[in-house]
């Protein structure tokens, strides 16, 4: 566990999520075949294989985290989740 207040995770969390969506994307733009998947030659190019390392690597960061924020911070995320409830619903 790391010693962050839920404030610090959470901005953690968000950076990570920023960087997953950011590497994700990349990885949309490469062409696709007519059924939506990636071409193999497309995925024998060296851009692509850069971009799929960065983007499991990004994943792999996130999910990791999300890990410990989920448990460390049950109570927290509850207590926004149900602060963000009552917004919408007043």
């Amino acid at each position: 566990m790391l010693n962050l207040t839920y404030l610090e995770a959470k901005a953690k969390s968000d950076a990570l999520w920023s960087a997953s969506s950011a590497s994700s994307k990349v990885m949309e733009d490469f062409p696709k075949g007519a059924m939506g998947l990636t071409l193999d030659a497309t995925r024998a190019t060296p851009e692509w294989k850069a971009a799929k390392q960065i983007a499991d690597r990004d994943f792999a960061a996130l999910r990791d985290f999300n890990v410990m924020f989920t448990q460390q911070f049950k109570k927290e995320r509850a207590a926004a989740q149900a602060a963000r409830y009552a917004q919408v619903k007043s």
